[in-house]
């Protein structure tokens, strides 16, 4: 009798849980391009349930909770939430968007001071990006400038473009630099550079060409050289949250070395840099503030994330129309 009784809730069971599940079937397709993507994952929020799209970016969910929601995934996208509402026929479409549109790439501003501790012990600094046509390339600029209040002084630009993805790892950086410093005894030298960086993850190789002109006491004549400008910046995570840069420029008698190291805290920017050429070195240590800003296009991104299903049925009957119209 116990046995009967206990085969018969098993059972319930099994025919309540067959009744109670929901068979989603759909797509996933890039938003801009609309081509599907293979490999995206499907999750039931706050659940163990999930999938992942085929080749085709097809994919099937079983769920027994049609009031939760769908939560769809993929690196270098958007993750995206779809409310299901308690709908029972599901054949959706969804669509994803590239992360990079709603990254507020490099959209900074930092204003910091700055101390020269071997030749000019007074500095400003200003540096800015801006992003490009509303894309993830943005321009960027950065202004140093030291002095000792007498006749030296140190003045460092870069302008460059950042961010040129050319997949969802590798990213491209071009810079162009311009030193001029005036130091002890009649030192003067200008340098110029064109750098590339190519960022893979949180390592960046750097790669440039560079010239310097020198004019001091100790030389007979002044000196024009070019060289070869290589290095690495690799950001350590935390806890230490600390970015590292090392380079150096070979040039036919002689190179130049430059290394810096930059913290944040919150807003608050920290560095020390390090700067040997033939005759002339200097450290220097600052600090600043450092914001990132946001367009109203941008500020209103966070919406984009959560769409009802309704939606997504919607988007899905608008393409079969146009498939039968055809």
């Amino acid at each position: 009798m116990n046995k009967t009784i206990i085969f018969s809730i098993i059972l319930l069971l099994i025919i309540y849980s067959c009744f109670g599940q929901t068979t989603i079937n759909g797509t996933v397709v890039d938003e801009q391009t609309e081509e599907s993507i293979a490999g995206a994952t499907i999750s039931l929020k706050e659940t163990s349930i999930s999938t992942t799209t085929d080749y085709n970016g097809r994919f099937q969910l079983t769920i027994n909770d049609t009031s939760k929601v769908l939560v769809v995934s993929y690196v270098g996208y958007v993750t995206r939430e779809v409310i299901l509402n308690g709908q029972t026929d599901f054949k959706i479409s969804i669509s994803i968007k590239p992360y990079v549109i709603y990254e507020a790439w490099d959209q900074k501003v930092r204003l910091n001071v700055n101390c020269g501790i071997l030749n000019n012990p007074y500095g400003v600094g200003l540096g800015f990006s801006v992003p490009l046509f509303r894309t993830s390339i943005a321009l960027n600029s950065n202004f140093n400038y030291q002095m000792d209040f007498l006749s030296n002084h140190a003045l460092e630009t870069t302008f460059g473009i950042s961010n040129i993805r050319l997949n969802s790892n590798l990213v491209l950086i071009f810079d162009a630099n311009f030193r001029n410093i005036k130091g002890p005894d009649n030192y003067i030298q200008k340098f110029y550079s064109l750098e590339s960086k190519w960022s893979l993850r949180h390592l960046k190789a750097i790669v440039g060409y560079g010239q310097i002109s020198l004019d001091m006491n100790s030389l007979p004549n002044s000196i024009n050289s070019e060289g070869l400008v290589t290095g690495l910046e690799t950001w350590i995570p935390k806890p230490i949250s600390t970015t590292v840069l090392g380079k150096v420029t070979i040039f036919k008698k002689f190179a130049e070395y430059n290394v810096e190291v930059s913290k944040k805290f919150n807003k608050i920017y920290t560095f020390a840099k390090y700067y040997n050429s033939k005759s002339y070195s200097e450290v220097s240590v600052g600090i600043g503030i450092e914001f990132t800003y946001y367009f109203r296009y941008q500020k209103n991104s966070n919406k984009y994330a959560t769409q009802q299903v309704g939606i997504c049925n919607w988007l899905l009957h608008r393409e079969n129309l146009l498939v039968k119209m055809k």
